[in-house]
């Protein structure tokens, strides 16, 4: 019955004094992200003789007399690691935590004992805070608006990071309805029918790229796994062609009416080739033209100076037979020739 009664003395003392301890000043914060990695250290004075590392009031769960074993939860195991150091006269506990959890988040404080005494001065806090996303959305069908089109309403839980909710449809972002300020992990989206559509939660600190949003789908074909960005399997030439002979009526009346840039390049190229070869033979014509031109205009030119000098030997002739006659002469000729 002593034994009972001195065991629960020993834990109200130290339920009081960790009360004691939790209500003293905190020494640092240290904030940190869910699934991230958290660093807490803790400096002693070298000459005690034990020293204990507890999370808030719970059980310690490190005493330096036990040589660094550790008291911890089933989840805590193999993601707590404490160290003790002591570094020239300088002495300290480490704790690391790996993959933090939101329940990782609280006060984790250090008592120091001297002969059997809690050294008051000697209490060292450290509150962590572990900040965590909105929680997975899930989104449901809604009212049909006609012509094809369908409401789906989505939720997610709120986290202490503030968030929101987006989805993809077809590769393609959608804009969602207006909604409350206050509220934006309910968010309502219209989208096509019968296409398959993925949606998630967000936050705002750290974007998901459209591959990685995969917290809910919507109209997955059979056959179809929850992934926005499958990885296209690997297949031999006789697959792919024949999956290309099934689906060239398929793939020839959705890319029909949508011509590619390629195709559009190409258009432009045989037209730009055919003002070219107009062009060209423009030129050459206008150089043909030029070409006749001046043939004509050197032949008249040297007709006219026949003609020129011919009239000078003619004139001078006629001055000669009125002195002498010269019927054989050329203008004689001319002139008889002229008569005849």
């Amino acid at each position: 019955m002593s034994k009972t009664c001195c065991q629960a003395k020993v834990f109200i003392l130290i339920f009081l004094m960790n009360l004691a301890g939790c209500s003293a000043q905190v020494d640092a914060y240290v904030s940190k992200l869910q699934g991230q990695e958290a660093t807490l250290t803790f400096f002693y004075p070298c000459d005690s003789n034990e020293i204990t590392l507890q999370q808030s009031i719970q059980t310690p769960f490190y005493r330096s007399t036990d040589n660094l074993s550790l008291s911890l939860h089933g989840s805590q195991v193999g993601r707590f690691r404490v160290q003790n150091r002591n570094d020239d006269g300088r002495c300290s506990l480490e704790l690391t935590i790996c993959d933090l959890k939101r329940y990782d988040q609280g006060t984790y404080i250090v008592f120091v004992y001297k002969d059997g005494l809690v050294l008051n001065n000697a209490i060292k806090k450290i509150h962590l805070y572990v900040d965590y996303p909105p929680g997975k959305a899930t989104c449901v069908v809604g009212e049909e608006k006609g012509r094809g089109w369908v409401s789906i309403d989505c939720t997610a839980s709120a986290g202490s990071l503030p968030g929101a909710i987006e989805c993809y449809q077809n590769g393609v972002w959608i804009h969602p309805y207006p909604t409350e300020i206050d509220a934006p992990l309910n968010q309502t989206f219209l989208i096509r029918k019968a296409q398959s559509t993925f949606c998630c939660s967000f936050s705002f600190g750290e974007y998901k790229e459209r591959c990685q949003c995969n917290d809910t789908s919507l109209y997955l074909s059979d056959g179809d796994i929850n992934d926005p960005c499958p990885t296209p399997v690997e297949m031999t030439t006789e697959q792919t062609t024949v999956i290309q002979y099934n689906q060239s009526n398929e793939h020839s009346t959705s890319t029909a009416s949508i011509p590619t840039e390629k195709y559009r390049n190409t258009d432009q190229v045989k037209i730009w080739s055919l003002y070219i070869f107009i062009a060209f033979l423009l030129q050459l014509l206008l150089l043909g033209f030029f070409l006749l031109s001046l043939y004509c205009t050197k032949k008249n030119t040297k007709r006219h100076a026949c003609e020129y000098f011919s009239n000078i030997l003619c004139n001078a002739g006629n001055q000669n037979e009125k002195n002498h006659p010269d019927p054989e002469g050329p203008c004689g000729m001319e002139q008889t020739e002229s008569f005849i």
